[in-house]
């Protein structure tokens, strides 16, 4: 295969330049594949791929552009192109460059298709970057996570628009129209009953010819929820598919089929099973394994579907008692790599008299309970108002590293249960932020209370916290008892 300014021949060249670049010499490689194309008006694609490993080690992305774009003939040099382009964020010649591979039946990698999506969704080109989805999934590569919430989200912003798009792809095939559709008028939300009940019959047509694969089950059990597809059939089917794969769905997707099922219905069956697995991968997980901010986003995850579960009333004891172990377990792990430390304080009730001072209500060793006045803020960077989460740093010393982590909110969780009450749910170490966390995914809404999330309070204090709550006429702090 010959492109401009590349030939076949000339393998010593690439051997020099591939021997330069894995010795860690990639400058020494690049000016000798400059040399080489100057002297001989033409290169081995083998001299192109020695480069290519060179301008990895370099990260030099605008000498991999300037060079080796020529050929992008060669799937090698191609993916290196568009590896190129995602660094240097030149989403149109990525986009480009795809479309280009696409024609060619050049092999894709969905990662690249959804990073040149995503940059051009970014830049406001909702078509291209559609385009370059639908032709994704003709090429029959399997649409991941990210795909699916960078189509989701082109959906959302461009409605009708980019569903008559899909609608007239005809490259898609059969089984992946049938799961794709019913997801897509689920993410948008205002299809019509005839449009979703026909999107739905066929992916019951589908299913019936076949197995599906587990990506595409979960896929179809969020939208038969979303859209109220209650037909005892299909779910009968669903649910046969979905139980004898279940070893092969990746997490996310369990815990997507934990969700559908819970809200088209209440198949006990698979739930008891997906529960059952959801617990025993989390058994299993190194929680270490992972950054810090795919831990939480797991974790996050886990707590909706225990949500979903405990709302549909299908969460079985020993899931949920796994579960919450598991996720205890995890709070320990930060804990201590955070070096979580709790200082000395009074704890129990504390005695107040002034409502426009924030102050500590109550104080457990690993939780407390704050009164927040009505100007103050708990935590907002943007806001002039005071914060909470200044008040509590002092209070404990800036000893607790929770209170400087973002992603878990700065460890406030609940306000009980009212806004107007005052009274805010902290935790001071991460165990009990996630020990928190599974109490308010697992109570109902209408049952939360300080009673569930403080078990060790003084009865006076939680009679005091639900006179408050509850009260049309909040309660002063001078009104408590304690003796």
């Amino acid at each position: 295969m010959h492109c401009r300014g590349v030939q076949t021949a000339a393998p010593s060249d690439g051997a020099a330049i591939g021997h330069l670049a894995k010795e860690g010499q990639w400058l020494h490689a690049l000016h000798y594949f400059a040399e080489a194309k100057t002297q001989q008006g033409s290169v081995a694609m083998a001299s192109c791929r020695g480069a290519i490993r060179a301008c990895k080690q370099a990260a030099a992305w605008d000498w991999a552009l300037a060079t080796l774009g020529a050929a992008k003939t060669d799937p090698a040099c191609a993916a290196a192109a568009l590896v190129a382009c995602r660094n240097r964020n030149k989403w149109i010649r990525s986009a480009s460059l795809l479309m280009d591979m696409f024609s060619l039946a050049m092999k894709v990698d969905i990662a690249s298709c959804t990073a040149a999506a995503s940059a051009a969704s970014d830049a406001g080109c909702w078509s291209r970057a559609l385009s370059i989805l639908c032709n994704a999934a003709a090429s029959r590569l399997v649409l991941d996570e990210k795909s699916f919430l960078t189509t989701y989200q082109l959906l959302q912003q461009s409605g009708k628009d980019a569903l008559n798009m899909i609608l007239d792809f005809e490259e898609l095939t059969s089984a992946q129209f049938a799961t794709f559709m019913p997801w897509a008028l689920a993410s948008m939300g205002t299809s019509s009953p005839e449009e979703m009940h026909r999107a739905m019959a066929e992916a019951a047509a589908t299913i019936r010819h076949g197995a599906l694969d587990p990506t595409s089950l979960a896929s179809l059990w969020w939208s038969s929820s979303m859209m109220g597809a209650t037909n005892p059939s299909f779910v009968s089917t669903l649910s046969t598919h979905a139980r004898r794969q279940v070893h092969e769905f990746r997490f996310q997707e369990l815990l997507m089929v934990l969700w559908g099922a819970c809200g088209s219905a209440k198949d006990q069956e698979v739930q008891i099973v997906f529960q059952r697995e959801v617990a025993e991968r989390l058994y299993k997980f190194d929680w270490a394994s992972l950054p810090k901010r795919m831990q939480v986003a797991r974790a996050l995850d886990t707590l909706g579907s225990l949500w979903a579960c405990a709302f549909s009333g299908t969460l079985t004891v020993n899931a949920r008692s796994r579960i919450r172990a598991e996720l205890l377990r995890f709070g320990g792990l930060l804990d201590r790599i955070q070096g979580t430390y709790f200082p000395k304080t009074p704890g129990g009730l504390r005695p107040l008299h002034d409502d426009m001072q924030p102050a500590v209500v109550f104080d457990a060793w690993d939780r407390v309970v704050l009164f927040k006045p009505a100007d103050y803020e708990v935590h907002d960077e943007n806001s002039d108002l005071p914060q909470v989460s200044m008040f509590m740093s002092a209070m404990f010393c800036n000893k607790l590293p929770i209170l400087y982590d973002d992603e878990l909110g700065h460890g406030f969780l609940h306000r009980l249960d009212v806004p107007s009450s005052g009274l805010i749910l902290a935790a001071k170490s991460f165990e009990a932020y996630y020990d928190l966390q599974v109490h308010q995914s697992i109570t109902q809404v209408v049952e939360r209370s300080a009673r569930c999330f403080l078990p060790s309070a003084d009865p006076k204090f939680l009679h005091y916290c639900e006179r408050r709550c509850y009260s049309t006429c909040p309660v002063p702090f001078s009104a408590i008892s304690i003796g």
